[in-house]
C-alpha cells in the first residue's frame, strides 16, 4: 500500500478518470533508416568548381602578364575554357557569376598577353636591326 496520496482527479475523490482524460500511448517512433552504402549528399552546383578555377585561372594570367607574360596566354585560355564549361554545366536559376567572371578576365589576359608579347617582339626586332646597322652604339657596345 502506498503512503502517497492519489494523484488529483477533477471528476471527484475515488472517482476514476474518464476515457478521454487518459492520454493515447503512443509507441516510440524510430528515425527513419540509411539506405546501405554511402549517405547521399545534398547535390549543388555541379559547375561550381569549374566557375572558381575559371576565375582562379583568370586572375593568375592577368597577374602573369605583369610578371612572366609568357605564361598569361596559356593560363588565361584555361581560365576562359573553364569559365565557358562552368557556366554551360550551372543549373538554370542559380548564379553563374564567377563563371561570367573567369570568362571576362580569361579575354582581359589573352588580351593583355598578347599585346605583351606583340611589344616584347617589337622590343627584340628593334633591337636586333640597330645591332645590325654599323654605325650603331649598341653595335660598339656589343661586339
Amino acid at each position: 500500500m502506498s503512503h502517497y496520496p492519489p494523484p488529483y482527479n477533477p471528476q471527484g475523490y475515488g472517482q476514476p478518470p474518464m476515457p478521454q482524460q487518459i492520454p493515447p500511448q503512443v509507441p516510440p517512433q524510430m528515425p527513419p533508416q540509411q539506405p546501405f552504402g554511402h549517405p547521399q549528399m545534398p547535390q549543388g552546383n555541379p559547375g561550381h568548381g569549374l566557375s572558381v578555377a575559371g576565375l582562379v585561372l583568370g586572375i593568375v594570367g592577368i597577374l602573369m602578364f605583369c610578371g612572366i607574360s609568357f605564361f598569361a596566354i596559356p593560363l588565361s585560355v584555361a581560365g576562359l575554357i573553364c569559365g565557358i564549361m562552368g557556366k554551360n554545366r550551372t543549373p538554370q536559376g542559380m548564379s553563374d557569376g564567377m563563371a561570367i567572371a573567369g570568362i571576362a578576365l580569361g579575354i582581359i589576359g589573352i588580351v593583355l598577353g598578347l599585346a605583351a608579347l606583340m611589344i616584347s617582339a617589337l622590343a627584340v626586332g628593334v633591337i636586333f636591326v640597330e645591332m645590325m646597322n654599323p654605325s650603331s652604339e649598341l653595335r660598339d657596345i656589343y661586339f
